[in-house]
């Protein structure tokens, strides 16, 4: 009887154990495609991480009320963005940006 309690709770802890490990990976998992989109929106569209740039810095500067408008437009904007396609290779975020802000600034 005492080989079958400990057997049952040493299968107990490796469920535990393996319930905590998959949680913990897909939690990161999670956050690292939050983190990845977030970029690749920010590179889809860099004049709305500018604008969230400039109202944190004016914040950081002076707190006037234009700051909470400036980040707020910012958040709109970049969260509306549609992320850069998947093509199946690893993007240079940064490239792309600066491209898309050239194309913006022409735009504008």
């Amino acid at each position: 009887m005492s080989e079958f309690t400990d057997e049952l709770k040493q299968e107990a802890l490796e469920a535990k154990d393996a319930l905590v490990e998959k949680a913990r990976s897909t939690a990161q998992s999670t956050a690292q495609g939050i983190v990845d989109d977030l970029k690749a929106k920010a590179a889809a569209n860099p004049s709305a991480a500018l604008v969230i740039g400039a109202g944190l810095a004016w914040r950081l500067l002076h707190r006037p009320p234009i700051a909470t408008a400036l980040i707020g437009a910012g958040l709109f904007s970049l969260l509306r963005t549609p992320s850069i396609p998947d093509m199946g290779e690893q993007v240079d975020h940064f490239s792309y940006a600066t491209e898309r802000l050239k194309e913006q600034a022409g735009e504008l």
